[in-house]
């Protein structure tokens, strides 16, 4: 799959959702599977709930870590109103991996850009290939939804060859030891989910 492209993925949210995290373990697994990987991560006012936003780009050779507009081939979607800002970077056949939560940051209390149903339709309106993750199947299963940055990963990985020894050994060395067992359970449940998708993405 990787053989002959370059792969770049977009991974988008708030502070506190793991998002730096996920990507450093993403960027993990290719380069320990022999991919060139270069990454990028911009926020603001993380700490608050402010906006993150994080180029990984995947392949033979990587020159810039910058994904240029219609150019993303999977987009994670951990916000609904930041996955909403962020479609302009998706490419017309790619895929968004969505999680469908709206939270209110403290500069936007008021939820005057959008609430989370008008958001989700709008998403899914302008990009037909959404696969939809909810708050409830998720915490099916899983005792602390904090864990949704591994679950995402875990759907992620579903469509690559990399082996999932591999997701599982670099998750397990980066994340803090007591919560291993959270982390390792939300990815398993992740994969799982894409699994039980029809319309799995191959790229």
């Amino acid at each position: 799959m990787l053989k002959n492209s370059n792969i770049n993925i977009l991974i988008c949210g708030v502070g506190g959702q793991g998002i730096l995290l996920a990507s450093e373990i993403i960027t993990a697994v290719f380069v320990t599977s022999g991919y060139d990987v270069k990454s990028s991560c911009a926020h603001g006012m993380a700490q608050r709930g402010g906006p993150v936003i994080s180029h990984i780009r995947i392949g033979k050779k990587i020159y810039s870590p910058v994904i240029s507009e219609k150019q993303a081939d999977i987009l994670i979607g951990m916000e609904l109103l930041e996955t909403s800002r962020a479609l302009n970077y998706i490419k017309k056949n790619g895929l968004i991996i969505l999680f469908d939560r709206r939270i209110l940051s403290e500069i936007d209390t008021t939820g005057k850009n959008g609430f989370a149903g008008d958001l989700k339709n709008r998403i899914k309106k302008k990009h037909k290939r959404v696969l939809e993750i909810s708050r409830n199947e998720m915490a099916n299963g899983l005792k602390n939804i904090k864990a949704v940055n591994m679950f995402m990963l875990g759907v992620l990985s579903d469509h690559f060859p990399v082996k999932k020894e591999c997701w599982s050994r670099i998750i397990a060395k980066e994340v803090p030891p007591k919560t291993r067992d959270l982390n390792l359970t939300a990815f398993e449940l992740g994969r799982a989910r894409s699994r039980d998708n029809k319309n799995r993405l191959y790229l």
